[in-house]
């Protein structure tokens, strides 16, 4: 059913982002995936974490990179939402993967554009074969040098480019990076670039709003993927329009 409707790191408008009930709540609202962030601790283990620090999500302070796995799965990641969920930690990638692995699409952001983690896209490739969802995955980032090494590291991967402003020809530069995918921020995207990379089987998978209007135009214009923060709306949203 298109679009296929993906929990923003998890069912992340109603709970903590990032953390294993919002991934939980994700799948039992039906998402069709789930959107996730990975960086790399000090001792080269993959964590789902949005930011470079631990500052926002937790009640600590430092950057991911220098703390390892088991300091940072230690601390609390849901007070900062809400006291009702003191309980959640910083999950590793392997913990968020078991929970949503019968999802038809994981999207994991590597968060490289800013750390440039060395060995990063090896890890991350190595345990999702080894957990037998390497097919289920759509690795993507900012970091577009991160998107080619991905492809390089495999050409059956599948890898799409996240990008914030209006791309010129956005189908003629995922042809150059020979990738399938692409991620425009919803303000950088129309029907007509919509309709060039679909004719050339790329798909366009939007992220940045949960406004309804904005997500009703997105479904009209016939996007691929919609990643947003309240999946159970986006999700009845589509099958209404589906129906009409």
């Amino acid at each position: 059913m298109k679009p296929l409707i993906i929990a923003h790191r998890g069912d992340s408008g109603s709970n903590p982002e990032n953390t294993e009930i919002s991934f939980k709540r994700a799948v039992e609202k039906e998402a069709d995936g789930v959107e996730l962030d990975v960086h790399l601790t000090s001792d080269n283990k993959l964590v789902v974490i949005h930011d470079e620090t631990i500052n926002r999500t937790t009640k600590n302070k430092g950057e991911v990179k220098n703390l390892s796995l088991k300091e940072i799965t230690k601390l609390d990641a849901g007070s900062y939402y809400s006291d009702d969920f003191s309980e959640e930690k910083v999950p590793s990638l392997k913990s968020v993967l078991e929970i949503v692995s019968d999802m038809k699409i994981i999207n994991i952001e590597l968060k490289n554009n800013k750390n440039n983690y060395e060995g990063l896209e090896e890890e991350v490739i190595r345990l999702t074969k080894n957990m037998g969802l390497f097919s289920k995955i759509l690795f993507s980032s900012f970091n577009h040098y991160s998107i080619k090494k991905i492809k390089k590291l495999d050409s059956k991967a599948k890898a799409g480019v996240l990008y914030k402003s209006w791309l010129y020809k956005p189908w003629e530069y995922a042809l150059r990076l020979g990738i399938k995918n692409i991620n425009p921020h919803y303000r950088a995207v129309n029907r007509d670039i919509i309709n060039e990379c679909q004719k050339r089987n790329i798909n366009v998978n939007v992220y940045g709003t949960n406004r309804q209007d904005k997500i009703k135009k997105l479904i009209e214009n016939g996007v691929d993927m919609i990643i947003c923060d309240y999946p159970a709306k986006s999700i009845k949203l589509r099958n209404k329009l589906l129906k009409s």
